[in-house]
């Protein structure tokens, strides 16, 4: 595991959904130990089971909250 490697492949996700003018809309199907990543980052769930979203009202609230965190941990 390498710390933040996963959250920047989010990050990276949504930037590309936003420039190609998906709003930063991103689905993941997700398994069951991952969803409390998911949702610590801003993911929420959808009616079906294992399906998580940021939407387009949350892609722009997730990028800053994970550059918020990015700027708050010590470098290791």
């Amino acid at each position: 595991k390498r710390k933040g490697s996963a959250t920047a492949l989010i990050e990276g996700i949504i930037r590309e959904s936003q420039s190609r003018g998906f709003c930063g809309i991103v689905k993941a199907l997700t398994l069951t130990r991952a969803k409390e990543f998911y949702t610590s980052i801003g993911f929420t769930e959808t009616d079906y089971s294992s399906e998580l979203i940021v939407t387009e009202q949350t892609a722009n609230t997730v990028l800053l909250d994970i550059d918020q965190r990015r700027q708050q941990q010590p470098f290791d």
